[in-house]
């Protein structure tokens, strides 16, 4: 109310004093408003759309760019990290374990369903039995009689001997790596990866009836390859 007033006084003033003057008192006439077509305003408004767009675009890419990067970087850090161990030892892979068997044992192993086992530059004066879903890892063991098992979990031996047969029959997956076997070596049935490497065996190498085709390279045979193992 009070801006009205103010403003009404100075135009009355204005025109009174343009009348002593001799001038002309009509009031000007005001400019006339100014107006956006229908186009021009879709325009506008598409113009500021593809700008909010683009900039959260780009900033969530960016983002997730950067966490990918951070999390690959992780991973890559914490595989550098663990010790897998070699032919002789467990490395870290030994926290993995339920039981490690070392030292002398006078007697024959048996290797329980549903867990994994390992053994570490342990002798073992008799065989090494796998129940059903048992796992057994080995670092540089002595076995002085077989290694055998039915619908097994996993066995990975790495170094040391097995001076009788290694006969695996069901199960899941076989690897066998710088292994010497006074007997033959015999899988069949199994679902899972075999690796046969770097091994020297006296006897056979038989495999038949395996879901995937057995691998290996640098195998010492004194006997026959046979089967699926033809190759290895």
């Amino acid at each position: 109310m009070i801006r009205r007033l103010a403003l009404g006084l100075t135009t009355s003033a204005l025109a009174l004093t343009l009348a002593a003057c001799g001038g002309d008192t009509t009031a000007p006439e005001p400019s006339p408003p100014v107006t956006l077509s229908t186009e021009d305003a879709q325009d506008a408004l598409d113009e500021a759309t593809d700008a909010a767009t683009d900039l959260s675009t780009d900033d969530v890419t960016d983002a997730a760019t950067d966490a990918l990067d951070d999390a690959t970087d992780a991973a890559t850090d914490a595989a550098t990290d663990i010790d897998t161990g070699d032919s002789d030892s467990l490395g870290d892979l030994a926290a993995t374990c339920a039981e490690t068997l070392t030292g002398s044992i006078a007697d024959n192993v048996v290797i329980p369903g549903g867990t994994l086992t390992c053994i570490e530059g342990a002798t073992i004066d008799g065989d090494v039995t796998m129940e059903a879903g048992a796992a057994l890892l080995s670092r540089g063991a002595t076995i002085e009689g077989n290694v055998q098992g039915t619908d097994i979990g996993a066995i990975d031996l790495a170094g040391g001997e097995v001076d009788g047969n290694v006969q695996i029959s069901g199960g899941g997956t076989f690897n066998l790596h710088d292994v010497r076997v006074e007997g033959d070596i015999q899988v069949e049935n199994l679902i899972g990866i075999i690796a046969i490497n770097d091994t020297t065996v006296d006897g056979n190498i038989q495999c038949e009836g395996n879901t995937m085709e057995p691998a290996g390279a640098n195998n010492a045979v004194d006997g026959n390859k046979e089967g699926q193992c033809a190759g290895v």
